[in-house]
């Protein structure tokens, strides 16, 4: 559930629209789909509301709304390369790529007038436009469904490693006890005192 929810020390900033570190495929596709989901909301919200009560410019939050939309998705993917070992460059040319290809297409059919540049330009964006189809099946191919790289990489550590626990660690309250030192006890023989003769050598001076 880590797409969902922010994970240890990360925020939302973190999680949706920044460029460093790693993804893995289950969490970059199902993030993508929150964030379908939460973007369609708001779209259908705003353009539910009325303009003569609101005073909103629903064009122009639709744009600002597909700006940031773009930017989001393109860190998802950007970190998915990251975790595959690969420049997130690898998508990040696709995704400045698609924007000016797009207004090419709409200046060139509304803002040119009829001329031999202008079916240039015309066939020239709709060849772009298949080009950047196919790089995109290729990158989806290659980074969204392929597995993570194992172990850390220069862009971070492994997202689906499990941190390990140190061994000397003990669950708390199930710890066990140390054991009791026990302590030699040494029995020092008494010292035989002074003027007392020892009954061997008694019995020596009698059999002189």
């Amino acid at each position: 559930m880590k797409w969902f929810y922010t994970n240890s020390g990360d925020s939302w900033y973190r999680m949706y629209f920044s460029f460093h570190g790693r993804l893995d495929r289950v969490t970059l596709w199902l993030r993508i789909v929150l964030l379908n989901i939460f973007v369609s909301l708001v779209m259908f919200t705003m353009s539910s509301l009325s303009t003569e009560y609101t005073h909103i410019n629903y064009g122009s939050w639709l744009n600002c709304i597909l700006v940031v939309y773009w930017w989001s998705l393109s860190t998802l993917w950007t970190r998915r390369c990251h975790d595959r070992g690969a420049s997130g460059w690898w998508y990040g040319g696709f995704a400045v790529a698609v924007p000016l290809v797009f207004a090419l297409n709409i200046w060139s059919n509304f803002h040119m007038e009829p001329s031999p540049m202008q079916d240039m330009l015309t066939k020239a964006g709709i060849g772009l436009f298949i080009v950047l189809g196919l790089y995109l099946i290729y990158l989806v191919a290659r980074f969204g469904f392929t597995k993570s790289m194992p172990g850390a990489n220069q862009y971070g550590p492994d997202p689906n490693a499990r941190p390990v626990r140190k061994a000397q660690e003990a669950p708390k309250g199930r710890g066990k006890k140390p054991a009791r030192r026990v302590k030699k006890v040494v029995v020092k023989k008494a010292a035989p005192k002074a003027g007392a003769q020892a009954p061997a050598d008694a019995e020596k001076e009698d059999t002189k």
